[in-house]
């Protein structure tokens, strides 16, 4: 039998994907809590069930996530990122429970055998098995000297390998605790699980710090400034659009600058909170040093009582979908559930905030509200900047998809111009819809500059659709440019759709 193929050749392929959009307000709470391990560094919670696994009560992370959580609509994903403030050492902790006395007592000859890795200035590392051997518990008479035991065998087996402090405990809530650092505090140290050693009788599983008991472990830690903590959390996890931090963090105005200088030049925003009573007054404080130097990305929430009321500020814009209809708010009279408005402050004091761009939660005739809505910078409203931040993304990523999707390529001719135009234009009418843009008069220096960009000397400045894409014809690229396969210069002038925060209200009464 002839087949078909010879006559009628049919093929199929699966349309590229492409990039996808970046996600648009999952907010980082920096933290130098531990409960994180340091070869993990960052985790993202999706509810308050899911942080009050991994966190505390009283532990600051637990304390803003429930401020976070609490905002309606509920908010996207909160991560919390490690900042190793400090020197910290390498630890590995046994499960609970541990074997009971009795059954140590028993043991004359105990072992085990551990990996420790030895990795000066984050370079190859040098591996070390350390054994224990001739562990003797039959004197013991509590847990605590189980553990004596073993530390004082441990401190024999790594004397002269470039081991600093080495401790090894018992808490009768963690069960057994191993700890160990460095000579050099520049080397990290970073342990493996115990296992048997060939000879003796194990005890890593009666210590439960065998690979399939050990609750937590984690390397050594060098101490890091804030901006390489930032950076490093960025590379494990960078899906998020709002830092946040520990109060305890943000009273240091060494580091609230140096996080604000970092998101700077990144398409981030930090929500700083702050309780200094100095910002009431516009004297120095770590607000009003933010305020001189006015940091378009960073905003600041003043409150008496340290609630994290600018972690519940994010966690409102963090709901936003920039794909829904008149999705788009301003934060100024808006709700921060669970925390407490400041209904002692004065008018003098609400204009010393305002004047140094702070924002703060008021009560006003008895109703709570944010106000105002600024970042440092008073030319630039937090809502302004977060759209703006998504309409760059959406129209990169639609772009680029254009060029990447057509099968054959992008042809350099007006026709492929207007499909790259179609794809910038299709996020201003996203933009038109979820209400970051509306009908408008551009200024006259953009008026003018419109012009003079178009050639179209009698364009009167009114966008009726809020935008104008524009791109000069191919005809008049150099030669040069196009025979580097570039296309003609896209140019958006957009109108922002702006909100009201003041009204003022003349009546007129005749009798």
């Amino acid at each position: 039998m002839l087949n078909v193929n010879q006559v009628v050749r049919v093929g199929a392929q699966i349309a590229p994907t492409g990039l996808l959009r970046r996600e648009f307000g999952r907010t980082l709470f920096v933290t130098t809590g531990t409960s994180i391990p340091s070869n993990e560094r960052v985790r993202e919670y999706a509810s308050m069930e899911d942080v009050a696994a991994d966190w505390p009560v009283l532990s600051e992370v637990y304390q803003a996530a429930n401020i976070y959580f609490q905002q309606s609509p509920y908010p996207k994903n909160f991560l919390v990122g490690r900042w190793f403030n400090a020197v910290g050492t390498a630890k590995l902790i046994g499960g609970s429970p541990v074997a009971a006395l009795a059954s140590f007592a028993e043991i004359t000859a105990g072992s085990m055998a551990i990996k420790i890795s030895l990795t000066p200035d984050y370079a190859t590392d040098a591996t070390d098995t350390i054994v224990l051997t001739g562990l003797d518990f039959h004197a013991c008479l509590s847990l605590a000297d189980v553990a004596e035991v073993v530390e004082l065998t441990l401190l024999a087996a790594i004397d002269g390998l470039g081991f600093d402090v080495a401790t090894f405990t018992y808490d009768p809530t963690s069960g057994f605790v191993l700890e160990i650092t460095a000579d050099d505090p520049e080397t990290i140290v970073t342990t493996g699980y115990a296992y048997a050693h060939t000879v003796g009788t194990d005890i890593s599983a009666m210590l439960m710090l065998d690979a399939a008991n050990a609750a937590f472990k984690e390397s050594s830690v060098v101490e890091e400034a804030i901006e390489d903590a930032l950076s490093g959390i960025e590379l494990f996890n960078g899906s998020f659009y709002f830092i946040t931090s520990e109060n305890t963090s943000i009273n240091d105005t060494a580091t609230a600058e140096a996080i604000s200088a970092w998101v700077a030049s990144r398409v981030y925003m930090y929500s700083a909170d702050s309780s200094d009573l100095a910002s009431l007054t516009g004297n120095d404080s770590v607000f009003n040093r933010l305020s001189l130097l006015a940091p378009p990305r960073t905003f600041g929430t003043w409150s008496r009582t340290a609630d994290y009321k600018g972690v519940s500020a994010a966690g409102r814009l963090s709901s936003i979908n920039f794909n829904a209809s008149n999705s788009l708010i301003t934060l100024k009279f808006k709700d921060l559930p669970g925390t407490l408005a400041d209904v002692v402050m004065t008018p003098t004091q609400a204009a010393a905030l305002a004047n140094q761009a702070i924002n703060f939660y008021s009560e006003r005739s008895g109703v709570k509200m944010y106000e105002e809505g600024y970042t440092f910078d008073t030319n630039v409203w937090i809502d302004v900047r977060f759209w703006l931040d998504w309409f760059v993304n959406a129209s990169q990523v639609e772009a680029f998809n254009v060029l990447k999707a057509i099968p054959t390529r992008v042809p350099q001719t007006e026709e492929g111009m207007t499909a790259l135009k179609n794809a910038v234009e299709s996020i201003c009418i996203q933009g038109k819809k979820n209400g970051g843009i509306a009908g408008g008069q551009l200024s006259p220096a953009l008026t003018l500059d419109v012009q003079q960009s178009t050639g179209n000397a009698s364009f009167d400045g009114y966008l009726a659709d809020g935008y104008f894409v524009y791109a000069d014809t191919i005809a008049s690229m150099a030669q040069s440019d196009r025979a580097q396969r570039k296309a003609p210069p896209i140019k958006v002038w957009l109108k922002g759709s702006g909100a009201i925060h003041f009204i003022d209200i003349s009546i007129v009464f005749e009798n």
